[in-house]
């Protein structure tokens, strides 16, 4: 057996999704304040939610996947609350302390979480049969006993039409 690092699906699809959501909430002058804050709010946040769960279930880690999900709903709540405390803790805090303060630690949350969750919970142990297989392929007993896997990830695109696409793509 060896230890093998799946944490970078779990970058690639919940991280790239918070970074999404996160600028959509932060960087327009207003609170998800334009059209392509809010459409990229609404692709972002369901990538964040799902991304590191998927991940951790295509590679039959059931329990690390529910850890995942939990932490994905939880961490910006705490880090949103936490943020808003901060904000008005100050000496000569502003009266829309809580609301500039709960949207900036939501936004941090979902920037550090995924990245917390493919560093710690990335990783699985595989055999090594996998790795030193003739050509670097699997070996045909390791095909057989992985499970069936699904990889499923939000489509997002803007034309030169200005036309925006929204969609789900998939692997089966």
């Amino acid at each position: 057996m060896t230890t093998s690092f799946y944490g970078w699906q779990i970058l690639a699809s919940g991280e790239v999704g918070g970074v999404l959501a996160a600028g959509a909430m932060m960087l327009p002058d207003k609170l998800i304040g334009s059209w392509p804050a809010t459409a990229a709010f609404l692709v972002g946040m369901p990538a964040y939610a799902l991304g590191g769960p998927i991940v951790h279930w295509t590679h039959g880690h059931f329990e690390k996947g529910l850890v995942s999900f939990a932490a994905n709903v939880a961490g910006p709540l705490i880090f949103g609350f936490t943020g808003e405390i901060i904000r008005c803790n100050e000496a000569n805090a502003p009266d829309d302390c809580g609301s500039r303060g709960f949207p900036a630690g939501f936004a941090l949350a979902l920037v550090v979480v995924p990245l917390v969750d493919a560093l710690v919970l990335g990783w699985e142990n595989r055999p090594l049969d996998d790795y030193t297989t003739g050509s670097g392929a699997r070996s045909v007993t390791a095909e057989r006993s992985r499970a069936p896997s699904v990889s499923i990830t939000p489509i997002f695109g803007i034309d030169v039409q200005k036309t925006m696409r929204l969609g789900v793509g998939g692997v089966f």
